[in-house]
């Protein structure tokens, strides 16, 4: 399944093997490789904040009660937001 990183809308376009277009949010021209690392880098933090999920730390009870985080701060680069280059 391809998806925008952007808007999450599968109504896209490829036009070619490396070019991503969406129709719905109006991206074009984008870099396909890079939607595609964007999408999973954005499920992987889903899938740790949503589940409480830690990497190298014990799952507490204070891990657990804890699953609210703030993606632009984990992420703490503009480059990976979901916003549009």
């Amino acid at each position: 399944m391809v998806t925008c990183h952007c808007c999450g809308s599968e109504n896209i376009d490829r036009p070619t093997q490396g070019r991503f277009d969406c129709n719905i949010c109006g991206l074009e021209n984008y870099n396909a490789d890079l939607n595609g690392a964007k999408n999973i880098l954005y499920r992987s933090l889903d899938y740790l904040a949503g589940d409480g999920a830690v990497v190298n730390q014990p799952l507490t009870k204070a891990s657990i009660a804890k699953q609210d985080y703030d993606t632009g701060k984990v992420l703490g680069n503009s480059f990976l937001t979901r916003e549009a280059s």
